[in-house]
């Protein structure tokens, strides 16, 4: 295998994380990116794999045991730490990974948004915009979107076509899937299920054994919804106003 980087003197002290890292330079042609070319920072050559298009751009950082291979990319003023993997065709832009967090297969993470604890996002998902979180062992995938300052956490899951957005929360051992979607102030938590065309917005509160289907709509609730079933398969709405 011939090498297709290398390591720089240029470096930079990181002091929260007590490490130095190195700008790379590139050894050869690959994919968009040419011999001379410098990247990056990256503690040590095992934090960028020397196979695949991989490369860590700009002012990007990835450091301790974080690894970045495959076709992935770091751009922008991304930080990758801890255990956190990016590979495959992953696009990391000006956001966190860390501890254990892995982001795979054609998914995107942008715009200042944060995945750690033992979260995956992958497929062709996008974390994006204004610090949206995933965390925990919550799992994001299919073509799913969570952003702004949405939350999906503990062991949650959002996929297929299912949009997050605003400040929900999505958590515990939640689900939202199908092409539902969640936004303004909304959580869904607990066993609660979101999906087919549904959506929770304004302050409602999904909890417990919950389920909201069909082409429900279900906002400005005041009222926590636990271990009762709100199933609605035509076209009804529900209004709750405060």
């Amino acid at each position: 295998m011939t090498k297709k980087f290398k390591l720089t003197s240029n470096s930079i002290d990181i002091s929260e994380a007590n490490v130095t890292v190195y700008q790379i330079e590139a050894l050869r042609d690959f994919g968009n990116v040419k011999k001379g070319d410098r990247g990056g920072f990256i503690q040590s050559e095992d934090n960028l794999s020397q196979e695949g298009n991989c490369w860590v751009y700009d002012k990007s950082k990835v450091m301790e045991n974080a690894r970045v291979s495959g076709n992935a990319r770091v751009l922008d003023d991304a930080w990758l730490s801890d255990n956190a993997q990016a590979y495959d065709n992953a696009v990391i832009s000006d956001s966190i990974l860390s501890c254990n967090a892995k982001v795979y297969g054609n998914a995107i993470v942008k715009e200042r948004a944060w995945i750690t604890g033992n979260a995956k996002v992958y497929d062709n998902a996008e974390v994006c915009c204004y610090n949206a979180c995933v965390y925990g062992d919550a799992a994001v995938h299919g073509d799913a979107v969570v952003m702004n300052f949405a939350k999906v956490y503990d062991n949650a899951e959002v996929c297929d076509n299912a949009r997050i957005s605003g400040k929900a929360k999505v958590y515990g051992d939640a689900k939202v899937y199908g092409k539902a979607t969640v936004f303004g102030n909304a959580e869904v938590c607990g066993h609660a299920k979101v999906y087919d065309n549904a959506r929770a917005y304004g302050c409602t509160k999904l909890d417990g054994d919950v389920e909201l289907n069909g082409n429900t709509q279900l906002y400005d609730i005041v009222k926590t919804f636990r271990s009762v079933k709100v199933i609605k398969n035509g076209d009804t709405e529900i209004v709750m106003l405060k």
